[in-house]
């Protein structure tokens, strides 16, 4: 068990090797662990450089973390840029800006990341990953809180709230295939994974 005081652990992800896991959470800083042994290899946070300014990282909860291969994973919050963190450098080696996450919504596709947002509008944002620019956003009918891509397509399973729901959304036109779309009645609360 790794314990972290005070800090409330909101996300986790195992690398690709499952040798390494990253935590986030409510003090804004990624651990990385070693699996085997459960001891801290390295912190990455945002600290005042050499000449007084703010280094780029989190500067609020961390929500979602996902490995993209073994040294490079994703990490998005409250704090309205996600990350692509370097585990060799541990700082950032592309940041994309406007996502507000709140679950479990980092879902990658090939060379693009998928963020889902808790807000209004623009819920679902695609970006490539190189580049950092974002290539399509997409409202949906609810606040996301999850989403999942679909092995072998362009298709991501989105779960939210407001109203609560479960929907397959096609990543090519930013649609909801009327045939894979499924609202869940029975939910008194949001869905928060999948």
């Amino acid at each position: 068990t790794a314990l972290e005081p005070n800090n409330e652990v909101l996300s986790c992800s195992y690398d690709v090797s499952g040798s390494v896991f990253v935590t986030g959470g409510s003090d804004c800083k990624l651990r990385l662990y070693d699996t085997e042994t459960n001891s801290a290899i390295s912190t990455i946070q945002k600290s005042i450089g050499s000449h007084g300014q703010d280094t780029t990282g989190h500067n609020s909860r961390i929500f979602s973390i996902r490995f993209r291969d073994e040294f490079t994973f994703f990490s998005a919050g409250w704090g309205g840029s996600m990350f692509l963190q370097d585990t060799r450098t541990r700082s950032p080696a592309q940041i994309y800006e406007g996502v507000h996450m709140s679950g479990d919504a980092i879902a990658i596709q090939g060379t693009q990341v998928i963020a889902g947002s808790d807000r209004g509008t623009a819920q679902l944002q695609s970006f490539d990953i190189s580049s950092g620019k974002q290539v399509l956003s997409v409202t949906t009918p609810m606040n996301v809180f999850s989403c999942k891509s679909v092995p072998q397509s362009q298709l991501v399973w989105v779960a939210g709230s407001q109203p609560s729901g479960l929907s397959v959304i096609d990543m090519t036109t930013g649609c909801s295939p009327s045939c894979n779309s499924v609202e869940l009645q029975s939910t008194e609360g949001a869905l928060f994974g999948l």
